[in-house]
Parts: C-alpha cells; sequence; structure tokens
C-alpha cells in the first residue's frame, strides 16, 4: 500500500465509484447525508445527494461538489468523458430544485448529469415514467452518446415507451451527447429482473448484466436453473443488443441450493475478445457452478465470476472466498491482460484469504481483493482494512502499474487505516503500489502433429504430404498472448495450434507475461506445396535434380531408399543465379497427363511472358505479361482442357530471348 485517503462530513458518506483521471489524478463519487463539515465544503439540497470529489495523484482535494434536489438523489455511477469532463448518473425522487432541472415522472427516476472538468453543471436530464425507475450504469459510447441503464416497474408512461414485462424489468435508454433522448428499450420476463451493469461490444452492440427471477417468459428465453413460482432466487442474465437495442441473445448463469442466489454487480471486457462477469454466491459446485462454496455457515458468500465468449458460453468460472463471508463489489481488467475481484470479506485465514483480518468484530469486513490471470488461475491476495467496517465498491488501474481501491468505512486510525474517521462511514481510497515482478524468460517449442518423416526440420511443414499443422508451446510465463492470430487456434493460451492453408514464411510472436513485466518471442515456420498430379494428390519430390510426382504412399519408401532426395523442387540444388546466367525454363512432370509446372527464375528486374503452343504452331495458352524482381521464382500450373494427346511447346520470353521447352501429354 502507497496511501490511504479518508473524505467524509459528519453524517453518512458511502462511496460508490472512484476513476483514475487523465491528470494522473482520482475522482469519486457517492451519495452523501452530510451537511457541510469535515471534508464537504458544499450544504446539502435534501435528503441525501450526489457527492463528487477530485483530488490529484497524491490525493489531495482539488474540488468537491453536491448535486441534488429536494429529495434523495443516489448515485450509482460515473465516468470520465471524452471531453475531459464527467458523466454522473443515478436515481432520483426530487423536483425540479437545487441542480435538477426537471420534474420527477413518477417514484424514483433516473437522473444524469454532465459536468466539465472543473465539476460545473453543463447540462441535467430526467428520464422515467409513472413508476419506480433506478439507474444501474451509465457508459459513453463510441458515438459520443450515452447508454443508461437499470430496472423500471414503469408501464409505457414519460420517456418509457414500452409496457413491462413483469415486477421488474431491465430498461435501457440512448441519450445523445446533449442528453436528448434518441431510444429506449425494454427486456423481461414475468417476475423481476434488476440490471446492474452495462459494456458496449466490439461489434458496437451493448451487453447488459444483473439478475433475474423470471422463468422463461416476455424477453427471457434462457430457463431459471430450478422452478419455482414464489420467492425465487436470482440467477446471473445477460442479454446481448444490437447498437439499436434489438435482442440478439440472452442467457442465464448460475446455481442452486443456496439462500441468496446470484447477480451480476459489474462485467469487463476479457483480452480474447469475451467477458468476465462478477458477482457473489452461496451456492454449491452444481449447473453453471463448477467449484463449491467455501462457506462455514449455509448463508455466507463467496465471490463467483463466470468467464464467457462473445456468444455467451461459459469458458471457465471461479469461486473465492473463506470460511466466512464475502460481498462481491467490484470487477477490473487489468492492464496485464488478468482481472482483479474485489469486495468486503469477513474471513480470517482460510481457503482463499492469505492474510487476516483487521477488525474486531465478525460482523464487520475489511477490503478483500484477489488477482487472477487470464485463464483464472488466483494469483495473489491482499486484505485492506481498520478495525470497524471496510466495504470496498470499486476499483481502477493506475498510472503506475497499481490500484486505486475505493469503497466507505467508519474505522478509526487503526491496521491500514491512517486517517480518523469524520463521522459515520466515509469515502477510503486506497492507492497500492505497481505490482512487483520478474522479467519472463521465453521459450518456444514446435511439435509437428504426425511423425511421419519428410527429411526436414520440424519448422517446416508441406501441405500434400505429412503433418499439415504444428503445435506451438510458449513457456516461462503466466499469461500468452499470440500475434498475429490468423492461422492460430487461440491467441492468449500457452498453446496453439497452426493449420497453414497456403505455402510461405510465417513468423508468429508470443508475448509473455509475468505481472507487469513481459517479454516477446518469436518463430519462422516454413509452409512447402508439395502437391502435383492431375488432382493434386500425388506428391512432388527431387531427385537427382530432377522433379518428379509419386504417389503419397511411395514418398516413405522412396526417402528412405534415396536420402540424399528432398521434397519439393529442386530449388536447393540448384545454384544461384547470376547476373551473367540466363533464366532456366523448366516443365515438369514431363510427360504429364493432366496438369503439369512451369518454372523458372529470374536473373534480374524484367518482364516476362509464358506462352503454350501446339506442336503445329496453334497458341493454347499466354498468361498476362508480367515484370518479376532479381532472383524471384516464378512457378505456374498448366492444367489444359480441351488439348489433345501429343506434343506441345512451352515458350518463355524475356529481354534475353526466346526459351523452348517440349512437354508431351499422355
Amino acid at each position: 500500500m502507497e496511501w490511504d485517503k479518508t473524505y467524509g462530513g459528519t453524517d453518512r458518506d458511502e462511496l460508490k465509484i472512484v476513476r483514475h483521471t487523465s491528470d494522473g489524478g482520482y475522482i469519486m463519487g457517492g451519495t452523501s447525508l452530510s451537511g457541510i463539515s469535515g471534508d464537504k465544503t458544499k450544504a446539502s439540497r435534501g435528503d441525501r445527494d450526489f457527492w463528487v470529489i477530485k483530488v490529484d495523484a497524491a490525493g489531495a482535494i482539488e474540488w468537491n461538489k453536491v448535486y441534488g434536489g429536494n429529495g434523495a438523489d443516489r448515485l450509482a455511477a460515473l465516468e470520465q468523458t471524452s471531453d475531459g469532463g464527467y458523466i454522473l448518473g443515478g436515481s432520483s425522487n426530487s423536483g425540479n430544485n437545487g441542480n435538477k432541472s426537471d420534474p420527477t415522472r413518477g417514484g424514483f427516476d433516473y437522473w444524469v448529469v454532465k459536468i466539465n472538468a472543473k465539476g460545473k453543471v453543463q447540462w441535467d436530464q430526467t428520464v422515467g415514467g409513472s413508476a419506480d425507475d433506478n439507474l444501474g450504469d451509465i457508459i459513453q459510447t463510441s458515438d459520443g452518446a450515452y447508454l443508461l441503464g437499470g430496472s423500471s416497474s414503469s408501464n409505457k408512461s414519460g420517456n418509457k415507451s414500452e409496457n413491462a414485462r413483469g415486477e421488474n424489468d431491465y430498461w435501457i435508454v440512448k441519450l445523445s451527447s446533449k442528453g436528448r433522448q434518441q431510444w429506449d428499450k425494454t427486456y423481461g420476463g414475468n417476475a423481476s429482473d434488476a440490471l446492474n451493469a452495462l459494456l458496449q461490444t466490439n461489434d458496437g452492440g451493448y451487453l447488459l448484466g444483473g439478475g433475474s427471477t423470471s422463468p422463461v417468459s416476455g424477453d427471457k428465453t434462457s430457463p431459471q436453473k430450478f422452478f419455482c413460482i414464489t420467492d425465487c432466487h436470482f440467477y446471473f442474465w445477460v442479454v446481448k443488443v444490437d447498437a439499436t437495442g434489438n435482442q440478439e441473445w440472452d442467457k442465464t448463469y448460475g446455481a442452486v441450493d443456496g439462500y441468496f442466489g446470484q447477480t451480476i454487480g459489474e462485467m469487463v471486457h476479457a483480452p480474447d475478445g469475451g467477458y468476465l462477469l462478477g458477482g457473489d454466491s452461496d451456492a454449491g459446485a452444481n449447473f453453471d457452478k463448477s467449484e463449491p462454496n467455501r462457506r462455514k455457515f449455509s448463508d455466507y458468500r463467496d465471490y463467483w465470476v463466470v468467464k464467457i465468449d462473445p456468444l455467451g458460453t461459459i469458458q471457465w468460472d471461479k469461486t473465492l472466498g473463506g470460511d466466512g463471508d464475502e460481498r462481491f463489489g467490484a470487477l477490473l481488467a487489468t492492464q496485464d491482460g488478468g482481472f482483479l475481484v474485489g469486495g468486503r470479506s469477513e474471513t480470517y485465514l482460510s481457503h482463499d484469504k492469505t492474510e487476516p483480518k483487521r477488525d474486531n468484530s465478525v460482523n464487520y469486513g475489511d477490503y478483500w481483493v484477489v488477482k487472477l490471470n487470464a485463464t483464472g488461475t488466483k494469483l495473489w491476495d491482499k486484505t485492506f482494512g481498520g478495525s470497524e467496517g471496510d466495504l470496498l465498491t470499486s476499483m481502477d488501474n493506475t498510472s503506475n502499474g497499481g490500484y486505486i481501491l475505493g469503497g466507505y468505512s467508519d474505522s478509526p486510525i487503526s491496521g491500514d487505516k491512517t486517517e480518523a474517521n469524520v463521522g459515520n462511514f466515509d469515502y477510503w481510497i486506497v492507492k497500492t503500489q505497481g505490482e512487483t515482478c520478474t522479467t519472463p524468460t521465453p521459450s518456444i517449442t514446435l511439435t509437428r502433429m504426425a511423425n511421419t518423416y519428410t527429411g526436414d526440420v520440424p519448422s517446416t511443414l508441406y501441405l500434400g504430404y505429412g503433418p499439415e499443422s504444428i503445435l506451438l508451446t510458449a513457456s516461462g510465463g503466466t499469461t500468452y498472448s499470440w500475434s498475429p492470430a490468423s492461422g492460430l487456434s487461440n491467441t492468449n493460451t500457452a498453446e496453439t495450434l497452426f493449420s497453414p492453408t497456403e505455402a510461405g514464411i510465417y513468423t508468429f510472436t508470443v508475448t509473455i507475461g509475468n505481472g507487469t513485466c513481459t517479454a516477446t518471442k518469436s518463430v519462422t515456420i516454413t509452409v512447402k506445396d508439395v502437391r502435383c498430379g492431375s488432382k493434386l494428390t500425388k506428391v512432388m519430390l527431387c531427385h537427382k535434380g530432377q522433379m518428379i510426382c509419386l504417389a503419397d504412399e511411395a514418398v516413405k519408401a522412396h526417402l528412405k531408399n534415396h536420402p540424399e532426395d528432398r521434397l519439393g523442387e529442386c530449388l536447393a540444388e540448384v545454384p544461384a543465379l547470376t547476373l551473367t546466367e540466363t533464366n532456366k525454363l523448366k516443365v515438369y512432370p514431363n510427360p504429364f497427363t493432366s496438369s503439369t509446372i512451369i518454372s523458372f527464375t529470374l536473373k534480374d528486374s524484367e518482364e516476362y511472358t509464358v506462352e503454350v503452343y501446339e506442336f503445329t504452331g496453334m497458341l493454347m495458352q499466354r498468361w498476362p505479361n508480367a515484370k518479376g524482381k532479381p532472383g524471384q521464382h516464378i512457378r505456374l500450373q498448366w492444367a489444359p482442357q480441351k488439348a489433345q494427346r501429343g506434343m506441345y511447346v512451352v515458350k518463355l520470353i524475356t529481354k534475353d530471348g526466346v526459351q523452348n521447352v517440349q512437354v508431351i501429354r499422355e
């Protein structure tokens, strides 16, 4: 831990979100009941208000602002925007007073406030229907607009264009960059559906995440894990929509036999194009949950994260906890391709928790963060707290490879807390140091996926004979990223399979990570096409300086009897051309039945033309004029459809003159 800071007034102040800002500082926001007192220099507007604090890189306050009306205003989301300002989002039942310019639409409404870099209000917007609408998240979209998401019990009314599907539904609203509503969409089943998190996807659409108690009904096509009629548990529910909100698919994830169910709290992008979903669970290992609960008592929860691919298929899941109660608070994609999972823990040393509690009571908790690599393997965990209650709600990366952790605390100076409590609960942020690491020493091994003898090194493949794929295995780190991706089976695992379809020289580079330290290693694979014959089912070999075409089953014996021969053309046995040599035209096989290869190497940069004539002088085929580079090897295939059996003449025309080769079609 580098440092920690406490900010608060004399009443209850609960931090919801903290973010690293483009100037190297941090901005945090939450909900406050305090009046002017302690660090709060602005008066309360009503019951509770949005309270936003901007600090520098060392945590010193630069400004703090209060936003609210005469009712209850609860902040749920805060992000820095592309213009250097910030967008705030939450729920409000205030009228048009204080900072709120619109009246309430019903009960609670979505309330969005756009501020500049100094905290001055630029615009605000109230969005809602006739009942309660509670905002869970807000994101700035790639077009500079905003997407709001949360839960709604309103029917068609106010800003809501569709009726409710059940008790509560997912409700998203698209606003322009100036806050004007562009469209809205409702998604839900016939029970309760609560949206907490939004992501914009790589295809321009959106991923919506939260929890659902609905069976298959309405927009919900993915069933619950256990049929029930009343007092149903929540399960993770993800809905994928396109750029205009049209539903593409939905998925339900969860397990049974717990008391609380499972609800997505946050989602993040994964390096491979998939997503990591985060929440908590007190369920055992069943259905989508592969690991048992760590609980000591039946109602204790653990962190539960689920990794899905871009289409929603589960790739892995991870249960993290001790023998006490863990409540999920935040999820972060880290700069090294891994993940940080955080929240509140009441656990002593046990199971995944390697550090002791900081507080004195079984009913209070500490910040607890767990680092995972890209495939879900636990790397480390850390506990931060004082002698009372500390609840982590948000995390972000910092510029030096560390993390900023945020939440709220009523602990005095004790444990990891170096500043006194101001009132009831206060904002508490913790800055951790950048991760120390050892630079990895990468290596790559190649394994051809067949043992057929080819007489060549493992880094050479032959299309048409022997192994046509090769396994690349990297080692030396904890995370792996291969590039380019074309032709590889995976790009974010230690092992990847290369299966080429064309001849060429391919170079692949793997970036190996060990914490924040990385190193790269490259390997080059040569792919040669040795297919020949009328249907390209035979194998080309170089035998005593001449090209021959053998059946596949005859190649092994031939290479055993003639170990000096090689697969492919006789390029290795032909001396490199010098500027004084002429171009050498070759045609093979000769005689041929259905097709033959025309081959030559250019001595310098020059134009060339290739023609084939019947022996009587009739032109059969002419390839377009082309220009080659010095030393370039040209290989053309002639597979005549109408040519009769007999003799033909292949002509190569260059600036040095014309070369003729007679060829016979049998």
